[in-house]
C-alpha cells in the first residue's frame, strides 16, 4: 500500500514522471556538480590566473616586435610578384599613388555603362592597361596587432583623430 504523500504526489504529476523532468533533474544536477567543482578549484588556481595574465601582457609587445618585422619582410617579398609561370619585378609607385586604390576608377566605370551604384564597385576589366605598382605604406603606418592581443594596444598614428578630440573624449571611438 502506498503511503499519502506518494498518492498525493502521483496526483499531482501523474503515474510517473514525464522524461523531460527527468532530463531536466539529470541536467540540473551536473550543472550544481560544476559549479561546486570551479568554487573549490578556483582558490588554488588563482595564482595561475594572475601569472598567466602578466605573462600575456608581456607577448603583446614582443609579439608586436615580431609582426613589425615580419611585415617589413614581406614588404620586401612583394616586391616581386609572381604572374603565370614568369616572375615579374614590380617597382614601388611614387607619392603622387599613395591613395591609389586598385581598379576603383569611377569616372571610367560610368563611361563603360555602370549605373545604379555599380559605379562604385571595383572593375578590374576595366582597368587592365594601368600601370602595375607597389603602393607604399602611409607616412609612419603601423602594422596592426593580430586579435586578442591588439584589443588592449592603443596607437594613434593610423587614426585620424587629434589630440584635443583624443583627450576631450577619453576614447579612441568617436
Amino acid at each position: 500500500m502506498r503511503s499519502s504523500w506518494l498518492k498525493k504526489l502521483s496526483y499531482i504529476i501523474g503515474p510517473r514522471p514525464p522524461l523531460s523532468w527527468l532530463i531536466l533533474c539529470l541536467i540540473s544536477l551536473l550543472a550544481l556538480i560544476a559549479v561546486l567543482h570551479n568554487s573549490s578549484s578556483s582558490t588554488s588556481s588563482s595564482n595561475t590566473v594572475n601569472s598567466a595574465r602578466s605573462a600575456h601582457q608581456s607577448l603583446i609587445y614582443t609579439n608586436y616586435r615580431r609582426i613589425k618585422e615580419q611585415a617589413a619582410i614581406d614588404y620586401l617579398d612583394l616586391r616581386s610578384v609572381s604572374t603565370g609561370s614568369t616572375r615579374q619585378e614590380l617597382e614601388v609607385c611614387g607619392k603622387e599613388r599613395e591613395n591609389f586604390v586598385p581598379c576603383h576608377n569611377v569616372s571610367a566605370n560610368l563611361m563603360t555603362g555602370f549605373k545604379e551604384g555599380e559605379e562604385f564597385d571595383r572593375h578590374c576589366e576595366v582597368s587592365k592597361g594601368t600601370k602595375r605598382c607597389l603602393v607604399r605604406p602611409p607616412k609612419e603606418y603601423k602594422t596592426p596587432l593580430q586579435w586578442p592581443s591588439g584589443r588592449d594596444v592603443i596607437w594613434s598614428a593610423n587614426v585620424k583623430i587629434t589630440k584635443d578630440q583624443f583627450l576631450s573624449s577619453g576614447s579612441m571611438t568617436k
